[in-house]
């Protein structure tokens, strides 16, 4: 069991840590493609939260049945997709160019670019979760998987950039997500039985369903809000 939890864990600190290298890469990207930091990190803050939500409810919803395969598609098509940075962010200028525009369609475009890798990172907690919650440590898996983003936003934004420049950066956090998918490949996944009687779902009633989702919405607003906030501040600070 501590083997199968350490393991688990070690899946969400790399992924974790391999989302936020790609989070930082193309905010440098998009920035030369847009002109502005600020639109760029607003863009891929935007597709991130897209991607995140998306691809979390949609393979959150295949992991009850195909654990396994979510796994692998997450982490491994994730690590891929990061690997080819350089080739998406050539495709999208080239596609810009072809296509002309002001500034909406190049971040349509880019948004077009990016929403699949991010599908993709969401479809990562869905994942570790479940296999956290087997194994008594569901907190645990996400704690893990924040820590990792944080020491891959640090990582990249101070050290691996200015060593291994972009493309180097896109490969290393491509390495990284594929070593999450061999970590979780050692775990055994919940099958059949193993996941003990369905109990019946109470539904909730809608007022609460309604107040709840507003309450989400207004305090994911004011998240992006303060990070894009906070951003701008911190690159006068850092100038």
């Amino acid at each position: 069991m501590k083997t199968t939890r350490g393991k688990t864990l070690a899946a969400a600190f790399l992924g974790g840590a391999a989302s936020l290298v790609y989070e930082l890469i193309w905010t440098r990207w998009l920035a030369l493609l847009l002109g502005s930091t600020a639109y760029a990190v607003g863009t891929v803050t935007a597709c991130y939260m897209a991607g995140l939500a998306i691809g979390g409810f949609v393979l959150g919803r295949l992991a009850d049945t195909h654990e396994d395969w979510c796994a692998r598609l997450s982490f491994g098509g994730f690590g891929i997709l990061c690997a080819a940075s350089p080739l998406i962010y050539h495709a999208i200028r080239e596609l810009y160019r072809m296509l002309g525009g002001g500034l909406w369609p190049r971040v349509l475009i880019a948004m077009a670019g990016l929403f699949l890798p991010t599908a993709l990172i969401g479809g990562m907690t869905p994942v570790l979760v479940k296999r956290g919650l087997r194994e008594s440590g569901s907190t645990a898996v996400y704690a893990v998987f924040t820590f990792g983003s944080a020491v891959g936003a640090l990582l990249t934004g101070f050290l691996l950039i200015p060593a291994l420049g972009l493309r180097g950066c896109g490969l290393a956090g491509g390495l990284c997500a594929c070593a999450g998918m061999i970590c979780l490949r050692s775990v055994p996944a919940m099958q059949g039985s193993a996941r003990g009687p369905v109990r019946p779902e109470q539904p909730f009633p809608v007022a609460v369903c309604l107040c709840t989702a507003a309450v989400y919405t207004v305090s994911g607003f004011t998240a992006m809000a303060y990070q894009m906030y906070q951003t701008k501040l911190l690159t006068l600070f850092f100038m």
